[in-house]
């Protein structure tokens, strides 16, 4: 069975912990996704617009391959 992980998506950075985790905002849905530093492909900062992955976990949704676009 295939992982529940769907296409690329699009949002903006709108939080950045220094103990490893964040939350980025989708543009299409406006939800908060989050985000464990490690699945970032470079350094982020708050209002950064990305694009990644999104994997549905028990307690939602979490961000995969998070990269910045212009």
């Amino acid at each position: 069975m295939l992982p529940d992980v769907d296409a690329e998506y699009t949002g903006i950075v709108s939080f950045i912990s220094d103990k490893g985790y964040g939350f980025i905002v989708e543009d299409n849905t406006k939800l908060n996704v989050y985000v464990n530093v490690q699945q970032l492909t470079e350094p982020v900062k708050e209002k950064d617009r990305v694009a990644f992955e999104k994997e549905r976990t028990p307690k939602g949704f979490s961000a995969l391959n998070v990269r910045k676009v212009k």
